[in-house]
């Protein structure tokens, strides 16, 4: 799912807030706007919390975000 999905995706989970959803996403900054992130690595949960949370552990998530957020700033170049 490109950017723009993605998107709109989050904006109209936001609309069913009385809902639980499990959203499945590669892009963590689809991620980021969820209320609990598990990580998984082969198959087994490594990591769980909120993005804010997890950006500032060493860990999964933080390496894939940091690199995720480098891969859009050289697009944006």
């Amino acid at each position: 799912v490109d950017n723009r999905t993605a998107a709109a995706i989050l904006q109209s989970l936001t609309l069913n807030q009385q809902r639980s959803v499990l959203f499945i996403s590669h892009q963590l900054s689809a991620a980021a706007a969820c209320d609990r992130v598990l990580v998984l690595d082969d198959g087994r949960v490594v990591q769980q919390g909120h993005h804010r949370e997890l950006v500032q552990q060493s860990g999964t998530y933080r390496r894939l975000w940091e690199r995720e957020q480098a891969a859009t700033q050289l697009e944006a170049a």
